[in-house]
């Protein structure tokens, strides 16, 4: 049997290697030059910048994956642990790094506080293996594989559905334990004060079992999958791109001509599919925040580390801007990563790659010119820099900047929106988009189930094969 799979993000790859796999003859269409989707990375005169996501959590589906062709992590990627996880600057002028390294860890807070925090990631710990084996790595075929005895005990157990700032306000007194323990929340592109608590599950998956760095970049991850789709005769048709796709016959057309396939694997962002390929009417889904990218060439060394994270303290206000107001915050957070600190090969000698991420409203709600604000924008965050470190703007070599507009138009992400679909209650788990269209077309990817971020994307990838066994057995 012959299977398309639309796009070649982690989740396309992931499951083009599993159809081939399972005996399907399998062609990738991927509408740029690069194969990756979001991970992707710039080169410079030297530098090296991840594009997307710069945090590797939870490794175990990534490890699975090769395990399933009989293939060894370790003989593809060379990962690193990164510790402290990252420093958390505050605009009072202290910091916290939360490490996996709890004697690190103690020295920075008080005892009292500490023993919150291990109240906290103990509680966290028990509602992660709860949640990842009866609500994540699940397949929903009916109402009632969510709504059961089970899973309510679970839900109410956990107060999985309670306010995710508000709950974790409760374990700690020092704000800044609150705000360390409630922002992972935007690496699904949604604002603490909206999201449920069961998303600390992301704090277990840092504090736990930690973060890791691929040597040689994010990218990594995309080269040793195409080796590995190289050596299974796996076709990848660049600059293929996908104009529409007819339900009725499985036909895809695109700009180099058509293809018919028995199984369609659409790993284009859900939205885009559905409205711009399938020519469908899209619900009135909520969409992820936006983000403003710096890419910058830096002479010199910084005193900052790998992964860095700089807080407001109008944190409530600020999060109400970006999600709520539509408009970008006077006082702003942002995230910078510098991965030459862990890998020299990212940067010249004696230099830094600085990649800034400044989360800002998705196009459907921006109620500014952001292209007039932008200037603005990036001499606040280099005034805040400045201010707490020792980066100064006359070292800058140069900056490659990207905003909603080429989150839109490099991805096909609705609205800019660098994250997918909102993670809101109403679109996780039963309710989030389902990860099929009909018998033969189906989704893979961060908009679907079971959400965003590598892991839940390789994940997506299990439950879209195991969708496809359930309607073929083992066709081919």
């Amino acid at each position: 049997m012959r299977a398309v799979v639309v796009g070649s993000g982690i989740g396309g790859l992931a499951t083009a290697i599993r159809l081939r796999k399972l005996g399907y003859k399998v062609i990738i269409l991927e509408k740029n030059e690069k194969i990756g989707g979001r991970m992707d990375y710039i080169e410079n005169n030297g530098y090296f910048f991840d594009t997307g996501p710069t945090l590797l959590l939870m490794l175990k589906p990534l490890i699975e994956l090769f395990k399933e062709v009989e293939e060894n992590i370790n003989d593809y990627l060379n990962l690193v642990k990164i510790d402290p996880l990252y420093r958390i600057y505050f605009k009072d002028g202290s910091f916290l790094e939360p490490s996996n390294d709890l004697a690190y860890y103690v020295r920075q807070v008080s005892l009292k506080e500490f023993k919150n925090l291990l109240k906290f990631y103990s509680d966290i710990t028990y509602m992660y293996n709860d949640t990842i084996y009866n609500f994540v790595e699940k397949n929903y075929y009916s109402v009632f594989d969510f709504l059961n005895l089970r899973s309510v005990k679970l839900l109410l157990k956990h107060k999985m559905l309670d306010n995710l700032y508000y709950r974790v306000s409760r374990y700690f007194n020092d704000y800044r334990l609150i705000f360390a323990n409630t922002f992972q929340s935007m690496y699904l592109g949604i604002s603490p004060f909206n999201a449920p608590f069961v998303y600390t599950v992301v704090n277990y998956m840092e504090a736990i079992e930690g973060i890791y760095y691929p040597i040689g970049g994010m990218y990594q991850i995309v080269k040793s999958l195409e080796k590995i789709i190289s050596k299974m005769n796996i076709r990848i048709l660049r600059e293929t791109e996908v104009k529409e796709i007819d339900k009725k016959t499985n036909t895809i057309y695109t700009n180099k001509g058509f293809f018919d396939a028995d199984v369609i694997v659409i790993n284009a962002d859900l939205p885009y599919a559905k409205s711009d390929l399938l020519n469908e009417k899209l619900p009135n889904y909520d969409y992820s925040c936006s983000t403003i990218m710096l890419y910058i060439g830096y002479e010199g060394s910084t005193n900052m580390l790998h992964h860095n994270v700089f807080l407001t303290d109008s944190y409530k206000q600020s999060f109400e801007s970006i999600f709520n107001k539509g408009i970008i915050p006077n006082d702003l957070s942002f995230y910078v990563n510098i991965s030459s600190k862990t890998d020299i090969s990212q940067s010249p000698k004696n230099c830094e790659n600085i990649y800034i991420l400044i989360p800002v409203p998705n196009l459907k709600v921006l109620r500014e010119n952001l292209n007039e604000k932008l200037n603005e924008i990036i001499n606040k965050v280099f005034d805040r820099l400045e201010s707490q470190t020792n980066f100064r703007r006359e070292r800058i070599k140069f900056i490659i900047k990207r905003t909603p507009y080429d989150w839109q138009s490099l991805y096909n992400l609705k609205y800019g929106s660098a994250f997918g679909l909102s993670h809101k209650f109403l679109q996780s788990a039963y309710f989030r988009p389902k990860n099929y269209e009909k018998k033969g077309i189906y989704y893979v990817g961060a908009s679907t189930i079971p959400g965003s971020g590598i892991p839940m994307v390789l994940i997506s990838s299990k439950l879209v094969i195991e969708r496809i066994l359930k309607d073929y057995g083992n066709a081919p």
